[in-house]
């Protein structure tokens, strides 16, 4: 049967052959393709492999780390399954643990045994059943997937181990025989742990972070870390994700949020241990700038153990956030941690400083881009500073006029870096600190690998197997429509900067392409000042430095051009068609870089950002204002229509987002559920999931619990609700599971096999294109390639079915 043969056009039937041919390179006669077939039409029918959905890590290593191995509770379902009538809980929960973290557990529980062959009996009985649970577990996987798993050294055992039945009297012996032969030689300690391993890797398939790895906690680096070595994990963006992007790419006010962020909470191991970022710049001038300031607004907020005594001084305010962005409340007096005076006030020192360097860059940027419309946010000009004739008393505060017309007096009235005819000018001691600092971030190679990594794997929104996934929300109107949102692009046409509207799904796609042009084109580096990013500063900071340096905007940027008009000489530069072609596409992709660096601040905080969420960054406000109601930050509409069904699913329709076994539902975090106050994850009857429920120590007074993660497994969708994870030593000594329980929240009509995903979509296609291709060989339609060609060409052939 001909192609022509089927009902297609003439046209169709040239491209199909035409990819048919294309296809013949990677399956170069009719046996390889029939068996490509036959192995993909079987892995069509396994069933689907699970998924973890884990958002708003926010630092926290430990418990991510124990999230990852306990893979949110499905190690421990499957450790009930097989063992729920044959072992005690408390012997159940040891073995979770032992899988957990088996080269700490195992040497504890060998440790109580004195005699050799009770030791070797343990060995084995562990073994036997690590065995069962394994088998569980890569049901869902082909022999070939589970056996790439395997350790190089462990192959050949566990293959035998894991395919073999002992149930059959004819293998019994042997089955047993390869347990005690490993025992005995010494290896059975090994193969243990070689075993949990495993068991890790088959519990979770695919792994969704629905953002915020940043801030906060001190181990956002280590989390990175771990990320890059997983095996299959995509990222969606959340605000405080494109903050430390943009700071890599080398934005100036989000290097100076993400610093002063990291200094509130006392938190520089992701800083200094992590990335190599040096602040004695910025201590330097903080201690000179303000020796006498006791810079009490800025005291770092902190919750924990005891860590320094403090000689003389032991009253120390500490402050724990809550679930506001910059709000905070006093803890009681057994939860503060004990700090050194000294490390405190010059933390606080630090945090002022690096503040009012952020407002100044804020207040540049805005002014810059009026298109975003936040003028109210620029607040330091708005200070009612005394006139040069006026006599003005130093213990009176000063007082601000908000846009709304307010008035209020100021907490903090010490601002020796600001100058009230231009006060959004840095000094020359801070453009030099923001010359370091810049350095620093753009030239920290384990950040920019990270960075990269992130802008590899990451996204503002996926669709993927019937779930959409965002981190904060989709901005609405106050009816719950798709609210149009203005923002700035680079026109194709022009090359120039110019507004567009948008909203929904294409906003999205849009604000994504504009970060890829401000983390990886080449163009205007630094927002105006390239020089800041092209060479490693050198000066040093001195208080003499800052009493001499008069304020200069860090904007400025001057730029000779042509007239058109002008006489040139082309005999020195060439054709001038093509210089002014060259001239033209480096002003555009300068443009694009501008505008991408810029989108990554605008995403922190802009009012109708998809990953904030909220009316303003009321960050000024409650730094320097006594009434709270000023700080207020009102949510966007979306967060009051989570629960209208219509809303929602009017929201997956607009991402186009293709069902999976008839199941649509959206994953978001970015706002901690209130369970203690009777909030629940699940919305709209199923459709929406919050799945951040606190996963930051700093919201679990407010929570009430540790934060939920999400499950998608062939049979249902679960929600594991968390308790504080209070240590790993805990984990290990106590065998203490931070999965309090496990909540159903979808059971599927039939269990879901890898035909219902998006990935088994795509191969059902190439089971089509393959079935045609038999045909073809079959037909003569196509002739099978020589055997020359067909060593070479398979060498570098890939194939679907290789994921399964």
């Amino acid at each position: 049967m001909s192609c022509k043969k089927v009902g297609f056009s003439d046209t169709e039937t040239i491209r199909l052959k035409d990819h048919l041919k294309s296809l013949r390179y990677q399956f170069p006669n009719e046996e390889l393709a029939a068996t490509e077939l036959i192995n993909l039409s079987a892995i069509l029918s396994l069933p689907k492999s699970t998924e973890q959905y884990i958002s708003d890590i926010h630092g926290e290593f430990e418990a991510f780390d124990h999230l990852l191995r306990s893979g949110s509770g499905n190690v421990r379902k499957k450790i009930d399954k097989a063992f729920s009538f044959t072992m005690p809980r408390t012997q159940r929960d040891a073995l979770a643990t032992l899988i957990y973290y088996p080269g700490e557990k195992l040497p504890s529980l060998l440790a109580s045994i004195v005699l050799e062959d009770d030791r070797r009996e343990l060995l084995c009985t562990l073994i036997y059943q690590l065995v069962l649970v394994t088998r569980l577990m890569g049901t869902k996987y082909t022999r070939s997937k589970v056996y790439k798993m395997m350790p190089d050294r462990f192959k050949y055992i566990m293959d035998e181990l894991l395919n073999e039945q002992e149930r059959d009297k004819d293998k019994d012996k042997y089955y047993m025989s390869i347990i005690r032969c490993v025992v005995s030689v010494g290896q059975g300690p090994d193969l243990i742990i070689a075993l949990c391993h495993l068991i890790q890797r088959l519990a979770v398939d695919k792994l969704h972070i629905v953002g915020d790895i940043y801030d906060r906690g001190p181990g956002a680096h280590l989390v990175l870390d771990s990320l890059m070595d997983y095996h299959d994990v995509d990222i969606q963006f959340g605000n405080h994700d494109v903050l430390w992007l943009g700071a890599a790419a080398g934005s100036l006010p989000c290097i100076a949020t993400a610093i002063r962020i990291s200094l509130r909470y006392m938190n520089l191991e992701t800083l200094e241990t992590g990335y190599g970022i040096n602040l004695l710049p910025l201590a330097r001038m903080a201690s000179s700038v303000y020796n006498n300031d006791p810079c009490e607004r800025f005291h770092p907020k902190t919750k924990g153990e005891k860590m320094y005594p403090t000689p003389a001084k032991t009253d120390i305010k500490v402050l724990v956030p809550d679930d506001s962005s910059d709000k905070e409340e006093e803890i009681s007096k057994d939860d503060q941690k004990v700090l050194r005076m000294s490390d405190v006030e010059l933390v606080s020192k630090m945090q002022k400083a690096i503040a009012i360097i952020q407002f100044k860059v804020e207040g540049q940027i805005i002014e810059k881009r009026p298109i975003y419309k936040m003028g109210d946010r620029n607040l330091l000009h708005r200070i009612n500073f005394p006139k040069d004739s006026e006599k003005t008393d130093p213990t009176k505060p000063l007082t601000i006029t908000l846009p709304d017309g307010s008035t209020h007096e100021l907490l903090d009235s010490n601002f020796p870096t600001i100058d009230p005819s231009d006060p959004y000018a840095l000094t020359a001691v801070e453009r030099d600190v923001l010359m370091h600092l810049q350095y620093a971030f753009t030239h920290s190679a384990t950040l920019q690998k990270h960075c990269k990594f992130l802008m590899d794997k990451g996204s503002l929104y996926k669709c993927y197997n019937g779930a959409l996934l965002f981190h904060g929300c989709v901005p609405l109107d106050a009816d719950g429509k798709l609210s149009e949102v203005t923002i700035p692009h680079i026109s194709d046409i022009t090359g120039k900067e110019e507004a567009i509207t948008l909203k929904g799904k294409a906003l999205y796609d849009l604000l994504d392409q504009q970060l890829r042009d401000g983390f990886f084109l080449h163009g205007n580096e630094g927002m105006g000042v390239a020089e800041l990013a092209a060479v490693a500063p050198s000066s040093c900071l001195t208080a003499q430095s800052f009493v001499a340096a008069p304020p200069t905007p860090i904007f400025e940027c001057k730029v000779d051009f042509a007239l058109e008009d002008e006489e040139t000489d082309d005999t020195l530069f060439g054709d001038s068609s093509e210089s002014s072609d060259n001239s033209r596409a480096d002003e555009i992709l300068g443009n694009r870089k501008s505008l991408g660096q810029d989108c990554f601040w605008m995403l922190w905080c802009f009012h109708k950002s998809p990953l904030f969420g909220r009316n303003k960054m009321a960050t000024f406000e409650s730094y320097f204002i006594a009434d709270k109601t000023v700080a207020k930050e009102i949510p966007d509409p979306f967060f009051s229509f989570r629960d209208d069904k219509e809303v929602v699913t009017g929201i997956i329709n607009n991402f186009d987002v293709k069902p999976m076994g008839g199941v649509r539902f959206v994953v978001c975090g970015h706002t901690p559920v209130k369970v203690k106050k009777g909030e629940q994850p699940v919305k709209a009857d199923g459709k929406m999931l919050c799945i951040d429920g606190g996963f930051s120590s700093a919201y679990h007074k407010t929570t009430g619990i540790a934060g939920f993660t999400l499950v998608c497994d062939s049979h249902e969708l679960f929600l594991c609700q968390h308790k504080p994870f209070t240590s790993k030593a805990l984990a290990i000594t106590d065998d203490v599971d931070m999965t309090s329980r496990l909540v159903r929240v979808t059971e599927f009509k039939e269990r879901m096999r890898v035909r219902h995903t998006d990935d088994g979509h795509r191969l059902a296609k190439r089971v089509s294109d393959l079935k045609r291709l038999l045909i073809a060989y079959q037909n003569g339609t196509l002739k099978p390639m020589g055997k020359g060609k067909k060593k070479v060409l398979m060498k570098f052939s890939s194939h679907l079915g290789k994921n399964f």
